[in-house]
């Protein structure tokens, strides 16, 4: 997604772990509007080391909003 842009909504801190709440934005021209998907990501931290990321989105939504081809 070399045009998205990606802004966070939401942030949730502990010592040892993190939630990121954002949203991914692109303009497809083919559709003529913007793409939205919001997502998060759960980090885990050991050492002050990032050790494991995992993102959470909805799968149907991405797919009907990122790559079906009726606008």
């Amino acid at each position: 997604y070399p045009n998205a842009h990606w802004d966070v909504t939401d942030v949730i801190a502990a010592p040892d772990r993190g939630a990121v709440q954002f949203v991914i934005r692109e303009y497809s021209a083919r559709q003529g509007r913007e793409m939205i998907s919001e997502q998060v990501a759960m980090i885990r931290v050991t050492g002050g080391k990032i050790v494991s990321i995992v993102g959470y989105y909805d799968a149907s939504e991405f797919q009907r909003v990122f790559w079906d081809a009726t606008p």
